[in-house]
């Protein structure tokens, strides 16, 4: 049973639905469903929003890294075992 004054505070009255969800332990989130459903629609993106965009940002990144580490390997083949770990200590520094 919630308390009346917090029923109050939170708006809800005898008819409201609403929504309980677990929020970890010992932690219960009670929302009017209206409630629920801005907090849902508010963190939706936005429906002027270009979804691929994001999408195509990403594989253009994955694409840029694999060329770079295809062309490390590349170079890498042409270097004796000393130069590769000559470089590596290098790059691990002291």
């Amino acid at each position: 049973m919630v308390p009346a004054e917090v029923r109050r505070a939170a708006g809800l009255t005898a008819d409201s639905e609403v929504v309980i969800r677990a929020e970890g332990e010992g932690r219960v989130v009670i929302e009017t469903a209206d409630a629920a459903r801005k907090r849902v629609w508010a963190a939706a993106p936005s429906p002027d929003a270009d979804a691929t965009a994001g999408v195509r940002a990403t594989r253009e990144e994955d694409t840029r890294i694999l060329d770079g580490n295809a062309a490390a390997r590349a170079h890498s083949a042409t270097d004796s075992e000393e130069e590769v770990g000559q470089r590596l200590l290098e790059a691990l520094g002291p």
